[in-house]
């Protein structure tokens, strides 16, 4: 009988399709588009959705990966992208936002 040392992908929280036994390359390719999100996004410095569209992930999947996996295997990176993320919100999305009343 394995032990779940031998596997990581079942430390993971919230994974409910992570606890067979032998799903090795589900893990794997969860760590690998994290491992993508994170070069694109804090070495490129873009957005979620410029991220979107130059990775092809999907939003909301990217921000489950962003708060469930890297948080929990890469706490520094993790921190690195909360405050990208909140430089963001605070200022291209706010000036969108002023630039839309300034045109009406």
């Amino acid at each position: 009988m394995e032990s779940i040392v031998d596997y990581p992908e079942k430390q993971f929280p919230g994974v409910d399709d992570c606890y067979t036994i032998g799903d090795f390359t589900n893990w794997q390719s969860r760590k690998n588009k994290c491992d993508l999100i994170i070069e694109w996004m804090l070495e490129r410095d873009l957005t979620i959705r410029e991220c979107e569209k130059e990775t092809g992930i999907p939003r909301s999947t990217i921000h489950r990966y962003i708060h469930v996996y890297i948080q929990y295997y890469d706490d520094e990176a993790y921190h690195r992208l909360k405050r990208l993320l909140r430089y963001n919100k605070q200022h291209k999305f706010c000036n969108k936002k002023q630039r839309g009343v300034e045109q009406s």
